[in-house]
């Protein structure tokens, strides 16, 4: 009996500094945001704590509304664009022999050894009016001037896409390495006498969703 309690102690015990972290750097700034929302802006920036809905009203001002409009835009455009990016790419990594499924994976991972904001200024190399991209079409003849591929939507996108594949391309392969192939194979042969790999591929998408 003495040896279970222990166990449970010792199980709980490692739950603590995780809870901790989330507590104090997730749930504990959410709460704080949530809260200075009712409050009113002081006259050098600071928060007055007095209760007001004055700051909810403001979202259908013309102004905030745009806003928030073209924010739920992007990013269900960068959404939407990176699940049809991610998928393949899982899907590949994921049924790859186990020799490049390993390549292929830190291939994904490696990103994550450089800092975010490094990655997102690289861009400017290639999407810059002197940048890779517009040297490139315009040595090729394709473009007689620089394209503005910069501080416009089409900039931003690209930016929310590259910054957030590998976040779902990791997750995606996960799901896929947990479904059990030889049922899948079973099913499809059940409905294709010679399943084709178009087959093969609709008949585990479900499974991985």
């Amino acid at each position: 009996m003495g040896l279970r309690i222990d166990s449970k102690f010792e199980k709980r015990v490692l739950t603590w500094p995780p809870y901790f972290w989330l507590i104090i750097f997730f749930l504990l700034p959410m709460v704080l945001i949530f809260a200075s929302a009712f409050g009113q802006r002081g006259a050098f920036g600071g928060i007055i704590w007095t209760f007001t809905l004055e700051n909810f009203i403001r979202i259908f001002d013309p102004i905030y509304f745009k806003a928030i409009a073209r924010s739920f835009e992007y990013s269900f455009l960068a959404t939407s664009l990176t699940l049809l990016i991610s998928y393949p790419v899982a899907y590949y990594i994921s049924f790859s022999p186990p020799r490049l499924k390993g390549i292929l994976m830190f291939m994904v991972i490696l990103p994550f050894w450089t800092n975010f904001l490094i990655r997102i200024f690289s861009w400017f190399i290639l999407l810059g009016r002197n940048g890779l991209i517009n040297n490139a079409l315009m040595s090729l003849g394709i473009i007689s001037e620089p394209l503005s591929l910069l501080h416009n939507a089409f900039s931003v996108n690209i930016g929310l896409i590259y910054g957030e594949l590998p976040y779902m391309i990791l997750p995606i392969i996960a799901s896929l390495d947990r479904m059990n192939v030889s049922l899948l194979e079973a099913s499809t042969c059940l409905l294709y006498t010679s399943p084709s790999p178009r087959d093969r591929t609709r008949s585990r998408m479900p499974s991985s969703a």
